[in-house]
């Protein structure tokens, strides 16, 4: 990847694709009128946790996602700055994971919480297999 704003520009593509493919594969997905660029999305996917030496799996609810960011229903808790890969598994289109950060979690009831995650890059899962989740994900230089 290149350094300064042609970085960054192609990252920002690289999102861009896998949110047009992540919203079209959703089906029954509508605009929140709200705040352009945000769509409700509900699905159940499992996403990973890179805060130790081991990704740890953790399932979650989408609620929405927009050009920057996802929103996840979970079981536990997470503290912001955790980082998470979001593998996107899409019928007859290569996977994609998505890297994102965590930027608020919030209590729900009955032991759900509430996460904002604003996507830092999308990277080609080809096997579709999240990398086998082994390590392999870029942690975003931190």
């Amino acid at each position: 990847m290149s350094d300064g704003l042609d970085g960054e520009h192609d990252r920002g593509d690289r999102i861009q694709e896998a949110l047009r493919e992540f919203q079209e594969a959703a089906g029954g997905a509508h605009a929140d009128r709200r705040e352009t660029g945000r769509t409700r999305i509900q699905l159940t996917l499992n996403v990973f946790l890179l805060d130790g030496a081991v990704p740890t799996p953790l399932q979650a609810q989408t609620r929405d996602l927009s050009p920057g960011g996802i929103g996840l229903v979970v079981q536990r808790r997470l503290r912001p700055g955790v980082r998470l890969a979001i593998p996107l598994r899409l019928p007859n289109r290569p996977g994609k994971i998505l890297l994102a950060e965590v930027t608020f979690c919030r209590a729900l009831t009955l032991g759900q919480h509430e996460v904002g995650a604003r996507l830092l890059e999308a990277v080609d899962d080809p096997d579709g297999n999240g990398g086998s989740m082994t390590g392999e994900l870029p942690r975003g230089g931190h």
